[in-house]
């Protein structure tokens, strides 16, 4: 079809079972039908980006949406909320303020137990210079020798502002990349690719991606192999700042800096 226009109305048809506009020069909005559709191949049209015109068709109900190239991408998934959260951004909050409580918790929990279960370590007070060396050396390992997170365990402020700084950086690039996963076909700035292709003289719409369950295990097992030892270390550094071998000062440092790793790497496999 070449149906050209801003008059979409088929509210009137009422036993509508598979509508395919797309291919078209429709604009404006499409009426809101109420009607239960079975996949996402019964209701397509052009309401991707880029459009031929400024403003895609507006279509809130459509299971499918494509763009003037012919490329098309499922819309039923886009506007699911999990208990009001309706961002990626607005989740990887939550997610973060969860990893801080339960980092908060876990050093909690480990410095209730070597309380209990060792009242014979001696106190920060008379540690002898040796095993208070011991601590900083575990403590350098954990977080890396090489790594900047190290500044964080000294006393610099010149240090502490790489640190942060460094980790400003980090966050800003990790906001970035959860930003441009957000999904909105009706942003023509999203980075979203269309994958899928609905032919006219077919019903049913196909997902051309090349993406397949070994690709994605390959991604995850490289991802968790490079993450997964600053996860452990950040734990590790964490059970370390439980200890009362070690002035407040120095523990929570050592806290800040196990919990800014660890998290630092969740955040990234999320």
């Amino acid at each position: 079809n070449f149906f050209i226009g801003n008059d979409t109305n088929f509210g009137n048809l009422k036993q509508l079972k598979l509508i395919h506009i797309h291919g078209n020069r429709l604009s404006g909005t499409v009426p809101m039908l109420n009607l239960t559709f079975h996949n996402r191949s019964s209701y397509v049209s052009d309401c991707g980006y880029p459009s031929d015109f400024k403003e895609a068709l507006s279509c809130t109900e459509c299971s499918m949406c494509c763009n003037s190239k012919g490329d098309c991408f499922p819309q039923e998934s886009i506007t699911r909320e999990i208990y009001g959260i309706d961002s990626w951004v607005q989740l990887s909050g939550v997610v973060l303020m969860c990893l801080v409580g339960f980092f908060g918790v876990l050093a909690s929990t480990a410095f209730s137990y070597a309380r209990y279960y060792s009242q014979d370590v001696p106190r920060s007070s008379n540690l002898r210079p040796s095993l208070t060396r011991k601590t900083e050396i575990n403590a350098l390992e954990f977080i890396g020798k090489n790594s900047v997170y190290q500044f964080i365990l000294g006393t610099s402020w010149i240090g502490w502002f790489i640190f942060l700084a460094v980790i400003a950086a980090q966050s800003t690039i990790l906001i970035i990349f959860i930003r441009g996963s957000e999904i909105d076909l009706s942003n023509d700035q999203i980075d979203l690719v269309f994958t899928w292709y609905c032919p006219r003289d077919q019903d049913e719409c196909t997902d051309t991606s090349d993406l397949s369950l070994i690709g994605w295990l390959a991604f995850a097992v490289m991802m968790v192999s490079h993450l997964l030892a600053d996860i452990i270390n950040g734990v590790k550094l964490i059970l370390l700042s439980a200890t009362e071998q070690n002035n407040y000062q120095t523990r929570a440092r050592y806290f800040v800096g196990g919990m800014i790793l660890s998290s630092i790497a969740l955040f990234t496999l999320y």
